[in-house]
C-alpha cells in the first residue's frame, strides 16, 4: 500500500492510494472461508462446495467491498497519523483511477485540507466592543403604558364612541331606500383604532348605544381583503352567496359599546402584578423596575450581537486560508443551492462561508485544547429553556418538559443544533476571558441602525 499527497496549491492536493494484492487479498479469502463454511448450493452438502465455485459466484463482490473497506481505513489512518482534516468531501478524480490488471488499484482523489491553526495569541489583539444601551425615559414611559394596558380594565358604556372602544353592530344590506329581500343580516366587533378605514371611523365617532348610520361594507378596514370581508364581517364564505354579489350599502346600529380602561396605578395593582411581597409601592418604584427589566432585555440583546461580532473577528483575523478552487468545486458539485449561484453572488457566499470554517475550526480547537466539555444536562436544559421560550404558555410540569428533551435528542440534527449553540457560548466565553471588552453607551436607536446595517451585509 502507498498514499502520495500531491500539492496542487494552498491547502489542495492530489491524494493517490495505491493498494496491492498482498494488502487486500487476506481479507477477501478470509471473507471467501466463511462463504464457504456456511454455503448451502445445490447439489453440494454445506460447507463442501468447490473453492472455485465460492470464488466465482462472490469473488469479485467480496473484493469490491474489501477494497473499499480498506480503501476507507487506509484514508483515515493517513489523516490521524499527518493531523489533518480534510475539507467537505474526498472528489474523485474516476479517469485517474487504474485498475491495470484486476489486481493493482489506484484511486486518486481532489483534497481540501483544513490550514493548520496559529496559535491563539491573535485573540489577545482583538478588540471588540460591548454596546451598553441607553434606557431613555421615553422607553419607560412606553413600557409603563403597556404595563397599565396589560392589566387594562373593561366596561360597558352606553358612549359617545372615542379611541379604543370596541364597538358591537348590528348590519343589514340594503339596496335604494329598502332593505335587500333575502339579505345579508350580520353582526361584528370593530375597533376604533389605526386599522379602521377613515369613512367608517367618521361614521363611529361619537355615536351612542342605539345610534344608526349607513356605510360601506368595503370600507370598514384598510387593506381587507373581499375574502376576509365575507368571513369576518359578513360570516359567510365567499361560495356561499352564489353569482350573486353582495352590495356596498348596508346601514348598520350601535349595539354596545366596551370601553377599555388602562389600570389605575395603585397598591392593588402592583401586588397584582409583582406578588404581594412587592417593594414597589409607587409609580417611582413601578418605573425603576420596569427600568431595570428594559436594562435586563437589552443586555441580552447587546450580548447577543457582540458574540456574533467576536465570532466574526475571530474568523478573520485569524489568518486561516481555504482552496478557493477545491471549496467551489465542491459546492457547485455537491449542493444545488450552490450549483445555481451566479458567479458574483457565489464569491460573496463563499467568503461567508469560509468565515462559518474558520470559526468553527477554532471553536474545536478551543473546545479541544481547554478540555471544555459538554454535559447531557446542559444539552437537555438548553432544550428545557428553548422550548419553555416558544411554548411555556402550555405550563407543563418539569418531567414533561425532560421528556420532550429526550424525544428532541433523539433526533440528531436537532440535538446536534443544541449542542453547536452551547460549544458556541462556551468557546465565546473562553475567549471573552481573555480580553478586555470596553462598553459603549449607545441608544436604542443607534443600536437598532447598528445591528440592521450588519445584518443586511452579513445575513
Amino acid at each position: 500500500m502507498n498514499i502520495a499527497l500531491e500539492p496542487i496549491g494552498e491547502q489542495h492536493f492530489y491524494l493517490t492510494v495505491t493498494l496491492e494484492p498482498d494488502d487486500y487479498l487476506p481479507q477477501v479469502n478470509q471473507e471467501l472461508l466463511k462463504i464457504r463454511k456456511n454455503a448451502n448450493l445445490k447439489g453440494f452438502r454445506p460447507g463442501t462446495a468447490p473453492e472455485s465455485m465460492i470464488r466465482k459466484l462472490y469473488g469479485e463482490e467480496i473484493k469490491a467491498d474489501q477494497l473499499q473497506k480498506l480503501l476507507s481505513k487506509s484514508i483515515e489512518d493517513y489523516r490521524k497519523e499527518n493531523e489533518m482534516e480534510f475539507l467537505g468531501d474526498l472528489l474523485p478524480m474516476v479517469d485517474e483511477q487504474l485498475t491495470g490488471d484486476g489486481n493493482h488499484f489506484q484511486f486518486k482523489f481532489e483534497v481540501g485540507v483544513s490550514p493548520r491553526l496559529p496559535s491563539f495569541d491573535f485573540i489577545d489583539g482583538l478588540k471588540p466592543v460591548r454596546c451598553e444601551i441607553e434606557v431613555e425615559d421615553s422607553l419607560v414611559d412606553e413600557e409603563v403604558k403597556r404595563f397599565r394596558q396589560r392589566f387594562s380594565e373593561r366596561t360597558e358604556v352606553d358612549g359617545p364612541a372615542q379611541e379604543g372602544d370596541v364597538l358591537e353592530l348590528e348590519a343589514e344590506e340594503w339596496a335604494g331606500d329598502a332593505a335587500v329581500a333575502d339579505g345579508v343580516v350580520t353582526e361584528f366587533n370593530i375597533l376604533i383604532g389605526e386599522n379602521l378605514h377613515d369613512a367608517m371611523r367618521d361614521k363611529l365617532m361619537g355615536k351612542s348605544v342605539g345610534d344608526a348610520f349607513e356605510f360601506n361594507i368595503r370600507e370598514v378596514e384598510k387593506d381587507l381583503s373581499e375574502k376576509d370581508i365575507y368571513r369576518y364581517l359578513l360570516h359567510i364564505e365567499k361560495q356561499e352567496a352564489g353569482d350573486r354579489q353582495i352590495g356596498d350599502h348596508f346601514k348598520g346600529r350601535v349595539a354596545g359599546i366596551l370601553r377599555v380602561s388602562p389600570a389605575e396605578l395603585n397598591d392593588t395593582l402592583y401586588k397584582k402584578a409583582f406578588g404581594e411581597e412587592t417593594d414597589v409601592v409607587d409609580e417611582q418604584g413601578l418605573r425603576e423596575k420596569l427600568r431595570q427589566g428594559i436594562a435586563a432585555a437589552f443586555s441580552v440583546e447587546s450580548e447577543k450581537f457582540l458574540d456574533i461580532e467576536l465570532a466574526k473577528m475571530v474568523a478573520t483575523q485569524s489568518g486561516l486560508n481555504y482552496p478557493d478552487a477545491f471549496l467551489e468545486k465542491w459546492l457547485r458539485r455537491s449542493f444545488k443551492a450552490w450549483e445555481e449561484k451566479p458567479e458574483d453572488d457565489f464569491a460573496h457566499e463563499l467568503l461567508h462561508f469560509k468565515e462559518g470554517l474558520s470559526w468553527k475550526h477554532i471553536r474545536d480547537h478551543i473546545l479541544e485544547t481547554q478540555q471544555i466539555e459538554i454535559s447531557y444536562d446542559e444539552v437537555a436544559n438548553e432544550i428545557v429553556e428553548d422550548l419553555q421560550g416558544k411554548y411555556g404558555s402550555f405550563n407543563l410540569p418539569p418531567e414533561s418538559w425532560a421528556k420532550l428533551a429526550q424525544k428532541t435528542m433523539e433526533n440528531k440534527e436537532q440535538a446536534l443544533h443544541y449542542i453547536g449553540e452551547i460549544q458556541n457560548r462556551k468557546a465565546l466565553q473562553w475567549i471573552k476571558g481573555r480580553i478586555e471588552i470596553p462598553a459603549e453607551r449607545l441608544s436604542l436607536e443607534a443600536f437598532r441602525v447598528k445591528t440592521e446595517k450588519y445584518r443586511n451585509h452579513h445575513h
